[in-house]
């Protein structure tokens, strides 16, 4: 008796290719030769500008500034500080209603100009997030304003704060800072080098002079602010290099501004 059997699912081996070369499979050669060859392994969040607001304040010892739209977390805050008409200012708090630190942003070496920073914040609801500014031992304070007082003369007290919100910077987020102050129509903070290729450049103004007159230098975008005495200004870069913070200044006004240069977020390497 013989038997016969039949092999299911089985197939001649000798009509099976080596191996196959799928397309995801090509791709991930290609994006690891690139990587090998030298290419930018690191993809980055679109950095963006999301919303501002500005105050100027004559009556008091702090000021509060809010943002109207809802605020997403890890966005950046930044808060600029200027103040007129005082000789001094021994203490200082910059706090919001959700509870981010700020720290200072480099140093302007104006000691009536300042900036501060949040990275990577808490989440708010439009309206919900209330930037507060105070200050003490002033010579002279602010004091509640009067009927007879002019906001436009120069001998009254006064503080601007401005606040903007960016979208995309890395938790740590300064890479670079560098500040001057000057005379004159050609205002600059003088060149610094990132050590970050893709930075968000922001640029703080203060116009020591009140009231004064100034607009954004080449390549900058103004971000709100108090007319020409003091404002936020950016613009974006995709490569290292050495990069200022100008503006343009009525000719009599002395100014101070500040080149921060704050890093994209990464969102991860394609080689990995």
């Amino acid at each position: 008796m013989s038997h016969a059997y039949q092999l299911q699912g089985r197939r001649d081996v000798s009509q099976r290719p080596l191996f196959r070369l799928s397309i995801p499979f090509i791709a991930r050669f290609f994006i690891c030769l690139a990587c090998a060859l030298g290419a930018s392994p690191q993809a980055r969040a679109a950095v963006a500008y999301v919303q501002g607001a500005s105050l100027t304040s004559y009556a008091q010892l702090s000021a509060t500034v809010t943002y109207s739209s809802a605020q997403q977390a890890g966005d950046l805050n930044i808060v600029q500080i200027a103040k007129y008409n005082t000789t001094s200012w021994n203490s200082l708090s910059v706090t919001d209603s959700v509870g981010n630190y700020y720290y200072p942003a480099g140093d302007t070496g104006n000691a009536n100009f300042l900036v501060f920073f949040a990275a990577n914040i808490l989440p708010a609801a439009p309206g919900a997030n209330t930037v507060t500014v105070t200050f003490s031992n002033c010579n002279p304070c602010p004091s509640v304003r009067s009927s007879n007082i002019n906001p436009n003369l120069k001998f009254t007290p006064q503080l601007i704060v401005n606040i903007a919100e960016y979208s995309g910077i890395a938790t740590n987020a300064v890479d670079v800072t560098v500040a001057a102050s000057g005379t004159g129509a050609t205002v600059s903070s003088g060149p610094v080098s990132t050590t970050n290729a893709n930075d968000l450049l922001v640029g703080a103004y203060f116009s020591t002079n009140y009231p004064g007159t100034a607009t954004p230098g080449a390549g900058y975008t103004a971000r709100g602010g108090s007319g020409g005495e003091a404002f936020i200004e950016d613009m974006t870069v995709a490569s290292l290099g050495s990069y200022s913070a100008t503006a343009l200044s009525s000719g009599a006004s002395g100014w101070t501004i500040e080149l921060i240069a704050f890093r994209a977020k990464s969102t991860g390497s394609i080689c990995d």
